[in-house]
């Protein structure tokens, strides 16, 4: 349980970054609660970064206004706006131990000798790198040189954390090891964190909340379950998790909404939308079964298993099948006597499906 909340509210509206011809970022709007952990998670080049940058004032936003705790800071030096900060690269002072890289932000912000100490014993203490504190940055792994900058930014106890890409240098183990240690500082905090990364399962895992970002614009804003089992377009859902996806049309339907209609194939969907559009279902809504266990009132599309691989308690089948394809996941148990090559149907239940405008209509 967080005990006391000390994060700020973060406000931005219509924030816009422009390089020349080049727009990096446009009209970002987002309203983020003191306390939340909020993901800005995109491609390269989405935005994500950028929109960082302009709220730790290390570029200024050619339209658009920025608030903490809803005082405009847009114009105020990045010294001035009293938030900590985490690297992708560390930026640990190679020539300083790991004590004096951790003190060095608390005598910036005024803080005499015995609180200097206090607060790196404190923060140490949170990153488990007690035993560290005399090492220069060049005696430590990478994960542990991370950890002191985690221990830099939060000595201070800012109430807004920015963290940009901080574990993406990092091998699996240690980043899975570091995500613990983040979300358990968080909680023990309080403080308002903003973290960039480019990694869904990393943002899944962190977030209260994940900003999609795509061609500097926000896709959708939303919890990660709510992004996963909801998406609002055909990039967060192809971004956020794997699916499958299948080209086709919506007419008009009599027991459901509508009808997903592909060659001879009519598959009843709660949609409402008409004309092209592209149907995704997540791979563990869906059902293989051997076209002879076919019947007449079962909807399906046929497929044509492409891979196969273990993932523990389940199998992976990479599938494709005419306008489209993608993944199924299928209990170990149920579904290991299907092969690569083989024939088979998709199948699901109206409800499990959603439906996007085709990108292709609407370019």
């Amino acid at each position: 349980m967080r005990t006391t909340v000390i994060g700020a509210s973060l406000r931005l509206d219509g924030i816009t970054k422009r390089f020349g011809a080049v727009t990096a970022a446009s009209d970002i709007h987002l309203d983020v609660e003191p306390g939340e952990f909020i993901s800005l998670l995109g491609p390269s080049g989405s935005g994500k970064t950028t929109t960082l940058n302009m709220i730790a004032g290390f570029e200024e936003p050619s339209d658009g206004r920025i608030f903490i705790n809803e005082k405009d800071i847009t114009g105020i030096p990045i010294h001035l706006r009293n938030i900590g900060m985490v690297f992708q690269g560390y930026a640990l002072f190679p020539h300083m131990t790991v004590e004096k890289n951790i003190e060095y932000p608390l005598k910036q912000h005024g803080f005499d000798k015995s609180a200097r100490r206090a607060a790196t014993d404190d923060a140490l203490a949170k990153v488990s790198l007690e035993q560290f504190r005399d090492r220069m940055p060049a005696q430590l792994s990478g994960g542990q040189q991370q950890r002191v900058a985690l221990a830099r930014a939060i000595a201070y106890k800012p109430p807004l954390l920015l963290m940009d890409e901080p574990l993406s240098a990092l091998d699996k183990g240690l980043r899975e090891g570091l995500q613990a240690e983040i979300r358990r500082i968080h909680r023990d905090l309080g403080t308002t964190v903003v973290y960039v990364t480019h990694d869904q399962d990393e943002a899944l895992a962190l977030s209260d909340r994940i900003v999609v970002f795509n061609e500097g614009r926000i896709q959708q804003v939303g919890t990660p379950i709510e992004l996963y089992t909801n998406p609002r377009n055909e990039f967060v859902s192809r971004f956020l998790g794997e699916s499958i996806h299948l080209d086709g049309a919506i007419e008009e339907g009599s027991s459901h909404k509508g009808e997903f209609v592909r060659e001879e194939v009519r598959i009843p969907v709660n949609e409402d939308h008409r004309g092209p559009v592209q149907l995704m279902i997540r791979p563990e809504s869906v059902r293989l079964i051997d076209p002879k266990e076919k019947t007449a009132s079962m909807p399906s599309v046929e497929a044509t298993i492409t891979d196969k691989v273990y993932v523990g308690h389940s199998i992976k089948f990479m599938v494709t099948c005419q306008g489209g394809g993608g993944v199924v996941r299928s209990s170990a148990a149920e579904s290991d006597d299907y092969e690569i090559g083989q024939e088979v149907l998709l199948t699901w239940e109206p409800e499990q499906a959603r439906v996007f405008p085709h990108a292709k209509s609407i370019a």
